[in-house]
């Protein structure tokens, strides 16, 4: 059995993770309400990085990365969320990589990392086996490869549901010589921009998963998030068109 056959890789969620970390903000409630029992109308401050709080993600960033250190994990030279540790034996390398309070561990013994993280954090389900799917990518291991079909599949279904028609396949993400900053069409209202910003956080992602053939059409109307038309939208779902109708399959890592 090679080196790369004998690596297992776990999974993990760490729950509430923010409040782990200590905020540096100034903030305070100056009148407590009747939840807070008999310190009802007390001011409070805060301490805990809670989510809403605009420095929370960064302290908690910090606050995972002081623990990864301390179990004698650095950042790679190519990621700072990709961090590597030798193993005991001294002849293989440990990763753990970290996407906000999401985690994956690569290792030939991730079931003793996985119980030093649960001893900081409350991992909600830690993983027992390896994923065949993680944050959207599918993953085969005899060959190491990723893709984001289900992740596409799923999408699309949401889109369907959402708008209440099928998507028409298409062979292209955007027209030729199409100009949208050009567009003159009605501008959204509250509930469509909603919808348009969720569609574009999702092709920022699928960007992210390894489908570039998008990413000229996804960043030229990413650029109208703060005030789309109706052209913009159905330009948005010509793009998930194409996704639907060219669904490519798994890229292979080596």
């Amino acid at each position: 059995m090679s080196h790369k056959d004998s690596l297992r890789q776990l999974y993990g969620d760490i729950g509430n993770a923010f409040p782990n970390a200590y905020t540096n903000e100034n903030v305070f409630v100056p009148y407590a309400g009747l939840e807070f029992g008999e310190k009802e109308g007390t001011c409070i401050i805060i301490k805990k990085a809670l989510y809403g709080l605009c420095s929370s993600a960064k302290r908690f960033h910090a606050h995972l990365a002081d623990t990864l250190r301390s179990y004698g994990f650095k950042p790679t030279r190519y990621e700072n969320d990709v961090c590597i540790r030798l193993d005991d034996s001294k002849q293989h390398y440990e990763y753990i990589c970290t996407h906000v309070d999401d985690f994956m561990i690569c290792s030939k013994n991730s079931e003793r990392i996985m119980e030093e993280l649960c001893s900081v954090y409350k991992v909600k389900e830690p993983s027992k086996r390896e994923p065949s799917n993680y944050l959207g990518n599918d993953y085969k291991k005899n060959r190491w490869c990723i893709g984001c079909k289900t992740y596409l599949t799923e999408a699309i279904h949401r889109i369907e549901e959402l708008f209440g028609e099928s998507l028409r396949n298409k062979d292209t993400p955007m027209i030729d010589g199409d100009h949208p900053e050009e567009d003159s069409s009605e501008i959204l209202g509250d509930e469509d921009h909603k919808k348009y910003m969720m569609l574009i956080g999702m092709l920022n992602w699928i960007t992210c998963l390894g489908r570039m053939d998008v990413v000229f059409a996804v960043t030229s109307l990413s650029r109208f998030s703060a005030c789309p038309r109706k052209g913009h939208l159905s330009r948005v779902l010509k793009i998930f068109g194409y996704l639907k109708n060219i669904r490519i399959g798994e890229s292979s890592l080596i």
